[in-house]
Order: structure tokens, then sequence, then C-alpha cells
């Protein structure tokens, strides 16, 4: 199959009367209903993230150095310009000529629907809005496919985490145990990423009416699940840097043992199970648990926490917002 082709069968097709978004009047409501909770949902989740802190605690917070502070968010758009690429190529094969723009729009649709569901799993729902027909199945399953690269790369660094500083931050029971998850989690994602991509068709039985489909998300992915790996790692290091330079920019020293912590840290928020609104209270507390060897203010780990959330997810969920509620870009591609 020549890479970014599908068969003319899977895209003249189109969901049938049972299909969930077959009828124009079900899919509608479906998707005013999800535009109106998230919106909602954003909107909840920045207050919750603010009211963390306390009035007092943001009186204590001084800016020591700008530049540390400038560098985290110029890296921002860097570290979403690398997720959009990642999209850009997992939907290679369902990209309409001149639809560059509304892909866009479908990345940031998924950062709102993302961050009012648990471990942001959600992002494929804001993102299939902006497809139609069985296009919408391979939105939705390479945009999973994508976020189980990037939680390998979260393990990966996790992983020289736990091996450099480890010791120093965790008891012996804890690390045992960590030790044993971060093993069964991160071999049974890879077994999951690398079987889907090049292994039998063995999923294919869950997907029986889209069979075809699902045939031509894993064709496509066996070209570039290695460059989707990558580009996952790099974006991992942009946004730990991006944290490393808003604890700097806030007063904290650096050390190469402060890195690794943070390694360990985003692996451990990733691994336990979260609530809504971006891993709210896990993140801040394992943060002061892990960092808090390594910076004696409290204040500071939190606050450059909520700080890396509010560049990162805040803003660009309430631009996802506005994509959502732009009904006429919906159902284009």
């Amino acid at each position: 199959m020549v890479p970014g082709s599908i068969p003319r069968i899977i895209l003249s097709s189109t969901f049938n009367s049972t299909d969930v978004f077959g009828n124009i009047k079900i899919r509608k409501s479906f998707g005013v209903v999800i535009k109106v909770v998230v919106f909602i949902g954003v909107l909840c989740a920045l207050y919750t993230q603010l009211s963390d802190i306390s009035l007092n605690d943001f009186r204590k917070i001084t800016i020591h150095n700008w530049s540390y502070l400038i560098a985290a968010i110029a890296l921002v758009s860097l570290n979403w310009g690398i997720e959009f690429i990642k999209w850009r190529l997992i939907t290679k094969p369902l990209l309409a000529e001149g639809k560059s723009r509304l892909l866009f729009r479908s990345l940031f649709a998924g950062i709102a629907t993302g961050i009012v569901t648990p471990n942001r799993l959600g992002n494929f729902v804001g993102r299939m809005l902006y497809f139609k027909g069985k296009k919408r199945i391979l939105a939705a399953l390479g945009t999973l496919y994508a976020n189980l690269s990037q939680f390998i790369a979260t393990l990966i660094f996790g992983a020289i985490g736990l091996y450099a500083v480890g010791e120093k931050l965790l008891s012996n029971d804890q690390l045992y145990f960590l030790k044993i998850t971060l093993v069964i989690v991160l071999s049974s994602a890879f077994f999951v990423y690398i079987i889907f991509a090049f292994g039998p068709r063995i999923f294919l039985f869950l997907y029986r009416r889209h069979k075809n489909t699902v045939a031509v998300l894993q064709d496509h992915l066996h070209d570039y699940s290695f460059i989707l790996l990558l580009l996952s790692l790099l974006r991992y290091i942009i946004f730990v840097s991006q944290f490393g330079f808003l604890l700097l920019a806030f007063g904290a020293s650096y050390s190469d043992e402060l890195i690794y912590a943070l390694y360990l840290h985003f692996m451990i928020t990733s691994i336990l199970p979260s609530l809504l609104f971006g891993k709210l209270v896990i993140r801040e507390t394992v943060a002061l648990i892990i960092l808090g060897s390594f910076i004696a203010d409290d204040a500071l780990i939190i606050f450059s926490s909520l700080s890396l959330w509010i560049i990162n997810l805040g803003i660009p969920s309430l631009l996802g917002t506005y994509f959502l509620f732009s009904k006429r870009n919906v159902n284009v591609i």
C-alpha cells in the first residue's frame, strides 16, 4: 500500500442507520452536549487549579530570572508544534488538500476535551469531531496510539530518573513496588505499541464492522510508529525543560538530580490513576514528595507546577473550546 493512501471503499463508505453518528439529529445533539460539558469543565479546571494557591502564597512568589520564565513560555509553541506533527503523520491517509488549518483546530479541540477526562485520554473526542464517516474511527484510534507513544516516552525517562535518584527519594518498599510496576507497565505498553503496528491483526475482532478501516491504520502506522516514538521522546524533553525553567525562574537551584527527580515525578503521575482536570491534586502531591528533597519552598513547587499546567494546557484548552463552538468547522475533513 502506498503510504498516505487509503482504499476508496473505506473513504467512500458512510455509517449506516445503526451507527451512533449516522443520524444527523443525534450527531448534532451529541456535539452540542460535548461542547457544553467541555466548556464548563475547562472553566472549572482553571478555577480549581488557581484556587490551590492562597493569596499569601502568591505574594511570596517572586520571579528571580525572567529569562527562564520567557523560555518556558516560548517552548509552548514547540511543545504543541511537535504534537501537531505527530497528529499530521497519523492523519496523513485522511487529510484532504487544504485542510491543514482545520487539522490544527482539531488538535486544540482535543486539548479541550482531554482536559476534562481522566489522564487526558478524551483528547480523541475533540479531534474526531472534525472528521466524518469512517475517518472518525481512524482519527480516534490514531490519537490513542499517539497517546501511547507519549506514555512510553514518559516511562523511559522515568526509568532513568528512578535509577538515578530513586534510592534517595523513596523507601525500599516504595522503590521495589515502583520498579515492579514500571517493568509491568512499560512491557505492556511496548507490546501493544509494537503488536498493533507490526504484529498480526489480533485487534480486528474488536472492530468487526470496521476491520478494513483498522487494517488501513495498522498499515499506515507500520511506516510511522518509530518516528512517532522519537517525536514523543523529543516532546517529553521539552515539557520537562519547561518545568525546570519555571522552577529556576521562581528561585530553585539547578542540579542534575533535580532533573532526574522531574523524570521520576512525571512517570509517577502518569502511572497513577487520576481524576479530572489534568491529574488534579495527584500532580501537586507527587511534586511535593519528589521535588521537596531538592526545593525547600513548597509554594514554589506548587506554583511552578500550576504555571506549567496553565501555559501548556489551561490556555490552549480555552482556545480549543472556541474551536469546538465554531459549528461550521465540525465534520469537514
